[in-house]
């Protein structure tokens, strides 16, 4: 089989961070049979950067399919991979779903935030009609003041919504099949967003609690 090409291509989109998308490294795989082993592909390597596209060239049974099952964990027995280092994807994916479910959750929070503030600044429109004092800039600016503190209790509601929509998103778009095809098990799905809502509850409680608390004294 020959030496791997790289040629140009068209950029992925959504992932995030630096580095190598696929890194495949003296793989080889072989296949028992009665008259021993069958080397299918011997010490292949190849990087495969962002935004270039792989192309493998080879005659007929130079092992381009091989090399590609095993790069998707497709070699089943009585073949294996016997031998290399297979890094797909790894914490490029987990910086992905992490990024969707962050920005998820955060999109729906920040919908919540948005509700109870236009509600809370209408009804202390309401309130304060017959004061002349009252102007709208100050009343909205009072509004900012006591939002955090009830929003802060929908939190853990927008972590929730917020999962169950990537989750959702995420399964209509076929990316989870796609990376559970490629070998990505259970756990590296449930690892990011794990990480996040974590993130969100240090955050929550370290920065979140203590400033929402500071705005309802000074409401």
């Amino acid at each position: 089989m020959s030496a791997p090409e790289l040629v140009d291509g068209p950029a992925p989109t959504g992932l995030p961070g630096a580095g190598p998308l696929l890194e495949v490294r003296d793989v080889r795989t072989q296949f028992s049979s009665p008259r021993g082993k069958v080397r299918a592909v011997d010490g292949v390597s190849f990087t495969l950067d962002r935004g270039k596209t792989l192309g493998v060239v080879g005659e007929s049974g130079s092992g381009k399919t091989m090399t590609g099952r095993a790069v998707l964990r497709l070699i089943r027995p009585p073949g294996r991979i016997a031998h290399g280092g297979l890094s797909m994807v790894g914490w490029t994916l987990t910086r992905y779903l992490a990024k969707r479910f962050a920005l998820t959750i955060l999109a729906v929070f920040a919908s919540i935030f948005m509700l109870i503030y236009l509600v809370d600044f209408v009804e202390m429109l309401r309130r304060s009609s017959g004061l002349p004092s009252a102007s709208a800039a100050l009343i909205a600016s009072l509004c900012l003041l006591r939002v955090p503190a009830i929003s802060e209790q929908v939190l853990p509601f927008a972590v929730l919504a917020g999962c169950m929509f990537a989750f959702v998103n995420l399964s209509r778009r076929l990316e989870l099949v796609v990376a559970r095809a490629a070998g990505v098990s259970v756990w590296q799905f449930l690892a990011p967003p794990a990480m996040v809502v974590l993130a969100i509850g240090v955050f929550s409680i370290t920065v979140y609690n203590p400033l929402s608390a500071w705005a309802k004294d000074q409401a």
